[in-house]
């Protein structure tokens, strides 16, 4: 019996203006060159995939050299977004559900395959996007 693969969906996603603020201090830098990745979302019995075009910029402050841009809810080098982490604290710690039994149900309900490691690293220390008020 062959197992069917499920049809991905990929969302198109851009945030590569011409010019960006950075990120620290404000001052705007001139694209230097256009990024794409893939990053992980959830919807529910489908496989989702964020296609996001971002943007590397050259800084005109002292504060950094260079900086990219990111959408809101996606930050650098993730691989997943933020509604992945949401959907598995909300799991473990309104549900009351353990890692496993986690772990289970986002398979089942996401067909989202995730390593016990980044479930530890949802409940383990606030990400930095916590602190600006993205993820609670």
């Amino acid at each position: 019996m062959r197992t069917r693969r499920p049809h991905t969906h990929n969302v198109p996603i851009s945030c590569a203006p011409r010019k960006a603020s950075c990120p620290t201090c404000g001052r705007h830098g001139r694209r230097k060159q256009v990024l794409r990745r893939t990053v992980r979302t959830l919807e529910y019995r489908r496989v989702v995939h964020l296609d996001i075009t971002y943007g590397e910029y050259r800084a005109r402050c002292g504060c950094c050299k260079t900086f990219r841009t990111h959408p809101p809810g996606v930050d650098l080098r993730d691989r997943y977004d933020d509604k992945v982490r949401r959907a598995v604290l909300d799991r473990i710690l309104d549900d009351r559900m353990s890692v496993e039994a986690a772990r289970a149900s986002l398979r089942r309900d996401f067909l989202l395959e995730l390593s016990d490691g980044f479930v530890y690293d949802c409940l383990r220390e606030p990400r930095q996007g916590a602190r600006h008020g993205r993820l609670s």
